[in-house]
């Protein structure tokens, strides 16, 4: 399996969870569950504007960083902004390098300021062994 033929269009989900920033971490947190998503989207108030995500992990440590489940604090207040972005046409080998470089797990998937996918490690990695 040639890993640098295989674009991120052929692994990406297409079913992408997307939450409204000015929810509450609580929120998110039901909805990863309930969706069993490890992340969340939140979409730009602008075209030109950037993509936003808030992972499980965010949501851990926000609730580690107060000592408590804070029914007060917003996605906006612990989601990443700006999250990196790929094209659907990028190969998972140079997806996969640049999730290495920049510390991610997942990145959405992005044709101009349209949400298309989102894309993880874990599904390169299942897919490559499955190939293998």
């Amino acid at each position: 399996m040639d890993v640098k033929s295989i674009k991120v269009a052929d692994l990406m989900n297409r079913e992408v969870m997307i939450i409204d920033k000015n929810s509450s971490i609580i929120s998110a947190a039901k909805q990863m569950m309930a969706k069993h998503v490890s992340s969340l989207i939140i979409m730009p108030d602008d075209p030109h504007d950037s993509f936003g995500i808030i992972t499980r992990k965010d949501v851990v440590e926000s609730f580690i960083n107060s000592g408590a489940i804070e029914k007060s604090i917003l996605v906006k207040a612990v989601m990443s902004k700006p999250c990196i972005c790929v094209h659907p046409e990028l190969s998972v080998y140079n997806c996969f390098q640049m999730m290495l470089m920049v510390g991610v797990r997942r990145m959405p998937v992005t044709e101009g300021s349209k949400l298309v996918g989102i894309i993880s490690n874990t599904d390169i990695l299942e897919n490559i062994v499955r190939g293998v």
